[in-house]
């Protein structure tokens, strides 16, 4: 389960002010707003790439802030631009960001590359934009964030 309450993030020009919700395990959410209303604030403060002025994340009941590792290993997410290295096969992207994770798995990646109808020694560069969704999706579920 995720839990958003109160955040809030001020810069110069723009505040993003209370935001609140939460989603129940198995839920499909998207974030839909005009552009520059927050929506990327919003979703880098959830997955703890931006710290908010105000709030706070719990994912499947751990604090994003006192307990990160434990709530990151328990969340997926996908990006319209893919946070990979483009230079590298999935393989080597697996190898590189997997780690980072302390739940891991290649064989389990490959698998799930397999599903997705793409071969671990495909060039992250020449993926189309639904074949990088559908890798985002290999990556995301190889960590079987949903525990």
């Amino acid at each position: 389960m995720l839990e958003v309450n109160g955040l809030t993030k001020k810069w110069r020009h723009f505040a993003l002010k209370d935001v609140t919700f939460r989603i129940e395990p198995g839920c499909i959410m998207g974030l839909v707003g005009r552009n520059g209303a927050g929506k990327t604030t919003a979703i880098r403060m959830i997955v703890g790439g931006l710290k908010p002025d105000k709030g706070d994340v719990r994912i499947c009941g751990y604090d994003l802030l006192r307990e990160g590792q434990q709530a990151r290993d328990r969340i997926g997410f996908i990006l319209e631009a893919m946070p990979f290295i483009q230079e590298y096969t999935l393989e080597e992207n697996a190898g590189f960001f997997g780690p980072l994770y302390s739940v891991w798995d290649m064989d389990t990646f490959r698998r799930c590359l397999k599903r997705y109808d793409l071969s671990p020694d495909m060039s992250a560069k020449s993926l189309s934009r639904g074949m990088r969704v559908r890798f985002q999706l290999a990556f995301a579920q190889t960590r079987e964030c949903r525990r």
